[in-house]
């Protein structure tokens, strides 16, 4: 069996989620980052958290896609208050892994 241990901060596009059968995300994890990762793989605590953050299936879901960028320095936040799990849900669109 393979694990897909990946870490950062934020969301980003895994298109071979698919064919992973078990993934653990990091996120920072600090010094300590690599023992903790340890302690999960081989059972010593089970990484039963909740997500901070809603993952898109692909990045061209997610609300800020078509505001993404700036003009002349300036940077346009267009999603409004339809960030994260309020746009998913307005939106009626799948996520790969829901807020919570």
């Amino acid at each position: 069996m393979t694990v897909v241990v990946t870490q950062s901060g934020t969301p980003f596009s895994m298109p071979w989620i698919s064919q992973a059968q078990t993934l653990l995300h990091a996120w920072y994890g600090g010094n300590e980052t690599g023992n903790g990762i340890a302690d999960v793989l081989f059972g010593d605590v089970n990484p039963s958290g909740k997500l901070s953050m809603t993952w898109p299936e692909r990045l061209e879901d997610t609300p800020s896609f078509l505001n993404f960028g700036a003009t002349k320095g300036r940077v346009l936040y267009g999603e409004d208050i339809y960030v994260g799990y309020k746009y998913y849900d307005i939106m009626k669109r799948g996520v790969l892994f829901p807020f919570g």
